[in-house]
């Protein structure tokens, strides 16, 4: 991350300063002046932005000389009491402009209302003055906070208001400009202490009095030097039990050391890891970066072009009014219109009626062609059976199989009513209750089918019940070890679980059981190291049988303890000497692994740029002149990009007119057009080949701007009772045009120019290459027009990706330069590997001394087991036992 950096301060409507820009040096800015030139007035407007919070702004005159009345607090600073006062800082983030800043609004004496702002994203090309003024006929004015918003927002700035001073805080620490969030008390107390010091010098009268009184204080004497000797040795004597007591605790320090050593280098790596990944996420933020500049310049030709629409709607917003006129004459044509409209609507009325009384007649005739249909058919029927009767008459054996037919079908119908009358139990059915009895029996066949199914479920119930029953007797068999039988099946499952519920209460003291087995072995292990640890003392066992005896032990124990305490001093000693080498080894490995990772990344970082750029990159000079060819390339991209666009845009303007006004006509000529009502010359060539367009519209002229009326003195004599821009218009009665249309057929000169009389002149007009006269030659034009367009777009895109590289490669060099001692120290392997045999050597030294360490140990610690083991066994009576 690159350092924030102030670059100017600005003041707005303050005292004896309407708008005044302090820049202010990379190190130390100073003011100088006379007492009461304003020096106290600019420090406290910085102060103001830094920490605007108004319990801590308390302020006393820069100068020698006492404050007037007028002059303070910042009530009396502040500039004319009807429009707000500002004070700015403008910060450099590197690839960014930020201003921070403040609106002063002065209330009842003293009180000043604090209201903190941010801008960002600021154009660097744009001045300060630009955006902190408002420009009005001529004269710079102090905008309200709102206009000072609008004013940001119109110049491609992000406007921010702090609705809180924690929140105004908490976007200058997250920015780089403050080092805390500045959220506590005491951190603002801090934080305002550093800048009063800072502004006003740093030494208060308090501690001017504290050092005139240190420097010149007065020296009593010899008793003086004596009192302070005597309490120097008092304090040395103090120092020799302290030391005594710091070695005790270095020994339990040294292991929490060592632990907290092992948890640092964890962290340390993780700290690493963590760096790689904000790396990444700082290499993903800077392309999202350059995604939302290419946005916002997207969205600045969106603008531009919208005003170019609004442009046009206003030109039309004339035309409309203009049109207004003519839609007066047209009002008392949709008078008579309206007249007529009425007559019409009432021939509609008896339309209407007409038409509902021939929907009647339909619907009647409907109904007639449908009984005419069921008549026929009925016909049909009398004329079949007429036609078998006949054929019965006939032929005797055709009818009287036709009889028969009839007769078998009868008795068919008989006996399937017979058979209904009898499983229904009546007598007689009627044909029209066929139906209802049908629903009848259906209905009870839906029942019978449910009953039948409620008899399946209890059949498998039953099945199941009885499979259950099988496995609980194949159970009982088992655990009886007995066969199969129903025969005392029930009493012998009652006692096969009286008899396991006895066997689970068993079971159940297993536990209990199992504690004292463990208890026992316990016993019997502390007897047997009781009687062992005799041994190991050269006793026997019968000779520890008194606490006497006990003790005696234990008092020669001791005394061997206290002959290894001076050999264990001496080799702790050892040991913290050489701990503290190890740390320093440890220490220096640490930096120089971490300096080696970092000229790794450095070095082939640097060897990639060099690549590319064909230029080395090994030294502050070489990084400068990098720099200076990619910053030179970049604004040669920068001004070929702005060439684009403009060239662009105008290539996209006459591509919209060409298609929305059939040709490069101006907006008045197209005004005047509707006004008259008439038509262009030029639309009665729309369907001309390209191929004679030029020559046509060089043989018109201005001609083809002409309009074409019914009657031009008329048109002529309403044109000029209306205001208009253009001086000259041309008008042609629709009887001559057809005398211009005539030209398409004329054959085309292979000259360049065509030759025109005009009266007693003559017109040389040269041929255009790309002529707008005609549907298809205008086209045509819009086609390689927007080919340019596009071909432009791809060539803005490629210099847009090319400055995204460009920039990348710019921060990469940044990174060098802010490291290029790290670079130029070169690959620290030969240190690490003389850094690596010193450890081993004190590692060494370090093992040795430990194994020294452990033999003086043991023997006291193995004592203090033995004096426990004693004591334990004594208390125990272990050594009294089997």
């Amino acid at each position: 991350m690159s350092r924030v950096r102030a670059t100017s301060l600005v003041l707005v409507n303050w005292r004896a300063v309407f708008y005044e820009n302090y820049a202010l040096d990379r190190n130390v800015t100073a003011l100088e002046g006379d007492n009461g030139a304003g020096k106290t007035t600019v420090m406290i407007a910085a102060y103001v932005v830094l920490l605007p919070d108004m319990t801590r702004l308390r302020f006393t005159n820069v100068g020698e000389g006492e404050a007037i009345g007028g002059d303070r607090g910042i009530h009396g600073r502040l500039g004319n009491p009807g429009r707000p006062s500002y004070a700015v800082i403008e910060f450099d983030l590197g690839n960014e402009r930020l201003l921070a800043g403040v609106r002063l609004e002065p209330k009842g004496e003293p009180s000043v209302e604090l209201t903190a702002f941010v801008i960002s994203e600021l154009p660097r090309p744009l001045a300060l003055q630009d955006l902190l003024l408002l420009r009005v006929d001529g004269q710079d004015q102090i905008p309200e906070f709102e206009e000072l918003r609008e004013n940001a927002v119109r110049l491609g700035a992000r406007f921010h208001r702090c609705r809180t001073i924690k929140e105004y805080f908490t976007i200058l620490f997250e920015r780089g400009i403050t080092p805390l969030r500045l959220v506590s008390d005491e951190d603002r107390n801090r934080f305002s202490d550093m800048l009063r010091t800072s502004m006003t010098g740093g030494i208060s009268r308090a501690l001017t009095a504290e050092l005139r009184s240190f420097l010149l204080k007065e020296e009593r004497g010899l008793a003086d030097t004596l009192v302070r000797m005597r309490g120097n040795l008092d304090a040395c004597r103090r120092t020799r039990s302290e030391v005594q007591e710091a070695r005790t605790l270095e020994r339990e320090i040294s292991g929490i050391y060592e632990a907290g050593h092992a948890m640092f280098s964890a962290a340390l790596a993780a700290t690493r890891e963590r760096a790689e990944e904000m790396r990444r996420r700082v290499d993903e933020a800077t392309a999202k970066r350059d995604e939302a500049a290419l946005e916002r310049e997207r969205v600045v030709r969106a603008r531009e072009q919208k005003v170019e629409e609004h442009e046009e709607l206003r030109a039309l917003l004339r035309a409309t009014r203009q049109g207004l006129q003519v839609a007066d004459v047209a009002l008392q044509r949709l008078v008579h219109a309206n007249t007529i409209a009425g007559r019409i609507a009432g021939l509609e009325a008896e339309l209407a009626s007409s038409e509902f009384e021939c929907e009647r007649a339909e619907q009647a005739l409907e109904r007639a062609e449908a009984e005419r249909t069921e008549r026929a058919r009925q016909q049909a029927r009398a004329e079949d059976d007429f036609r078998r009767a006949a054929d019965g008459l006939a032929s005797l054996q055709e009818g009287l199989a036709e009889l028969h037919r009839r007769a078998d079908a009868h008795r068919m119908v008989n006996r399937r009513l017979a058979e209904a009358r009898e499983v229904l139990g009546v007598e007689a059915i009627a044909i029209e209750t066929l139906a209802a009895q049908r629903e009848t029996l259906r209905a009870e066949k839906q029942h019978i089918d449910q009953e039948r199914g409620q008899i399946d479920e209890r059949i498998e119930s039953s099945r199941t019940h009885r499979e259950q029953h099988g496995l609980a007797l194949t159970a009982l068999a088992l655990m009886t070890k007995a066969p199969r039988s129903l025969e005392g099946a029930y009493e012998g499952a009652l006692a096969a679980l009286a008899r396991f519920a006895r066997l689970e209460e068993l079971a159940s003291q297993v536990d209990s059981l199992t504690g004292q087995l463990a208890r026992s072995r316990e016993d019997f292990d502390r007897q047997r190291a009781a009687r062992a640890l005799a041994r190991s003392l050269e006793r026997e066992p019968d000779e520890l049988l008194s606490s006497t005896a006990v003790k005696q032990i234990v008092h020669e124990v001791d005394r061997a303890i206290v002959g290894q305490q001076d050999e264990i001093r001496t080799v702790q000693e050892q040991l913290a000497d050489t701990r503290r080498e190890l740390q320093a080894h440890e220490e220096r490995h640490t930096r120089l692994e971490g300096r080696a990772h970092r000229w790794r990344e450095l070095d082939a970082l640097a060897a990639r740029l060099e690549r590319e750029l064909g230029e080395g990159l090994r030294s502050a000079d070489e990084l400068d002149v990098a720099r200076t060819l990619l910053d030179e390339r970049a604004d040669h991209l920068r001004h070929r990009r702005a060439e684009l666009m403009i060239a662009s845009e105008q290539v996209a303007n006459e591509a919209r007119a060409l298609e929305q006004s059939g040709g490069a006509f101006p907006d008045d000529l197209l005004t005047t057009r509707d006004l008259v009502g008439g038509q262009l010359l030029a639309t009665y060539f729309d369907d001309i080949e390209p191929a004679r367009a030029g020559w046509v519209q060089a043989r018109l002229g201005p001609l083809a701007e002409a309009i074409v009326v019914e009657d031009a003195r008329a048109a002529a004599q309403q044109l000029s009772a209306t205001d208009r821009e253009l001086d000259t218009i041309r008008l042609i009665e629709g009887s001559q045009a057809t005398s211009f249309v005539d030209l398409e057929a004329t054959d085309i000169s292979p000259s360049r120019d065509v030759i025109v009389e005009d009266g007693v002149a003559l017109r040389v007009t040269r041929i255009s290459e790309r002529p707008t006269l005609g549907r298809k030659a205008r086209q045509r034009r819009i086609d390689e027009l927007r080919v340019r367009i596009d071909t432009s777009d791809l060539e803005r895109a490629e210099i847009e990706a090319e400055l995204g590289r460009i920039s990348g490669r710019r921060q990469e060099l940044a990174l060098l330069t802010r490291e290029i001692e790290t670079l130029a120290a070169g690959d620290p392997t030969d240190e690490l590997r003389q850094l690596g045999s010193a450890k081993a050597e004190a590692n060494q030294r370090g093992q040795a001394l430990r194994g020294r360490f452990g033999l003086a140990l043991a023997h006291p610690r193995l004592a203090d087991d033995a004096r426990t083991e004693l004591a334990r066994a004594t208390r125990g009576g272990s050594l009294a036992g089997s």
